[in-house]
């Protein structure tokens, strides 16, 4: 035995059986900021924050207060804010925490090869994108035969 469909009971009226005209959709200016940078605004003020404090130790403390702090010539105040700013803003900036520590500790490496005189030539800054380059390309693949067992 073969169903029927069921049909509605609801009177079709002309008011729906009507053909709308196809419009075009309403072209929108980009934004700059998406509704998730907006949403992680708190981020910002925490980078400030940091910022303020580095501000506030550059003007009112005299570098060798703070040089010797927990191991010899290593400026950990400094670092520390210097690391904290730089993190919450890249992280705001690109909306993505490991990209946000990869910059800090990137930029961080640097001051601290700075202020302990470490001389780099060209040659250190291509061992170093190489070594990063290969550290990166293993992860990757590490990742990518972990998710096709």
């Amino acid at each position: 035995m073969i169903q029927k469909r069921a049909r509605s009971r609801l009177k079709k009226t002309p008011a729906t059986t009507v053909t709308r005209r196809a419009t075009r959709p309403v072209e929108t200016p980009p934004r700059r900021l998406s509704p998730r940078h907006l949403r992680h605004t708190p981020l910002i003020f925490l980078a400030g924050m940091f910022y303020a404090g580095l501000y506030w130790l550059f003007t009112t403390i005299h570098p060798d207060q703070i040089s010797n702090i927990l191991l010899p010539n290593s400026f950990i105040p400094l670092h520390l804010l210097f690391f904290g700013g730089n993190f919450f803003l890249f992280t705001f900036l690109t909306l993505r925490k490991r990209w946000g520590l990869f910059i800090a500790l990137a930029i961080e490496w640097l001051v601290v090869l700075k202020l302990q005189e470490v001389t780099l030539d060209i040659w250190a800054i291509l061992s170093a994108v190489i070594i990063g380059g290969g550290g990166w390309l293993l992860r990757t693949l590490w990742k990518n035969q972990v998710s096709n067992l």
